[in-house]
């Protein structure tokens, strides 16, 4: 599952219609970087651990996300805690890549990348994590909007008849959201309003 999220965002960087200056590539390590440290943060393992003193590697599926959050504790409110922090983990990786280095895709992107591989591997927790879905749908939010739509509308189309079948709601999303934006996040990120002025 994983596996898939990384590759949902390599299949989005190397069919983009442009490529990054290679004269940049320190710029892009350091985005990476500070996109992978702010991703890092285990907010369900900190949450979980706090409010029920539990840890939510040893509990339900053993995974660092909102739905495990919510199946072990049976809290919406802290699954939706868990879930909209994720997600502006990755908002706050992106925008701050971009305030430092510059507004363009890939400084933009690689951080996105980076937020979501640290969510996924966080050195904080012994490299375990969530699956990364809530940060790409961050890092979404801000590049283009309208994949965050298709990723969103597929997984509940997967996901409601699957009675609750995250891992194949996710895969269906990552092999399906690359399809609804013409050469992959480059042309969303050029209407999204991350890109006004840039």
């Amino acid at each position: 599952m994983r596996l898939e999220i990384s590759r949902f965002f390599l299949i989005f960087l190397l069919t983009t219609d442009s490529f990054p200056p290679v004269g940049r590539l320190l710029t892009y390590v350091f985005s990476l970087i500070i996109g992978f440290f702010v991703g890092s943060c285990p907010t369900a393992y900190l949450l979980v651990k706090w409010r029920k003193k539990l840890d939510i590697r040893k509990e339900g599926t053993g995974n660092v996300g909102t739905m495990n959050v919510y199946d072990v504790t049976n809290s919406r409110t802290l699954g939706i805690v868990v879930l909209v922090i994720d997600i502006l983990k990755a908002v706050a990786a992106v925008l701050l890549a971009g305030a430092i280095f510059g507004k363009t895709f890939w400084t933009m992107g690689v951080a996105g990348l980076g937020a979501t591989l640290g969510h996924i591997y966080s050195p904080w927790i012994g490299f375990k994590g969530g699956r990364g879905l809530a940060t790409t749908l961050g890092v979404s939010l801000v590049l283009g909007w309208v994949i965050a739509a298709a990723w969103m509308s597929v997984g509940s189309c997967e996901y409601a008849p699957w009675k609750r079948a995250m891992p194949r709601a996710s895969r269906s999303c990552a092999r399906a959201a690359p399809r609804w934006s013409p050469h992959g996040w480059t042309g969303a990120y050029r209407n999204s309003p991350a890109c006004a002025g840039c």
